[in-house]
């Protein structure tokens, strides 16, 4: 759980629990009537020049990557707050925010919680 659920700030639009892996992408699509539907692509990716970051990518207005940079395997990883990521159906703005869990010796995967809420404008 993320704390987008938890919050009483934000209301919950949508929530998924998945496996990924390192060069893997898992893709969400946020349903939006009046703006159109998003798509976010998330990525986990290592790079030895970068620090532990999450980089957020419009590639047009209805597609985003999500890349997630050299995240821990020994402990759980998430931003520091959810991310404010655009708007939806033009009266709210739209967050993000994800758990995702160390990783289990043997495993090449990880669980990965993410969130989507909405809070007035």
């Amino acid at each position: 759980m993320c704390r987008i659920n938890t919050n009483p700030r934000f209301k919950l639009i949508k929530s998924e629990k998945t496996n990924i892996s390192i060069g893997s992408a898992v893709s969400i699509i946020i349903e939006d009537t009046i703006e159109g539907n998003i798509t976010f692509n998330i990525t986990l990716l290592q790079d030895e020049k970068e620090k532990n970051v999450t980089r957020l990518q419009f590639i047009d207005e209805h597609t985003a990557n999500v890349i997630i940079v050299n995240p821990s395997v020994t402990s759980n990883t998430m931003p520091i707050e959810p991310m404010e990521i655009g708007t939806y159906k033009k009266e709210y703005k739209l967050f993000m925010d994800y758990k995702l869990y160390r990783q289990y010796d043997g495993e090449d995967y990880r669980q990965i919680n993410i969130e989507f809420g909405i809070a007035k404008k």
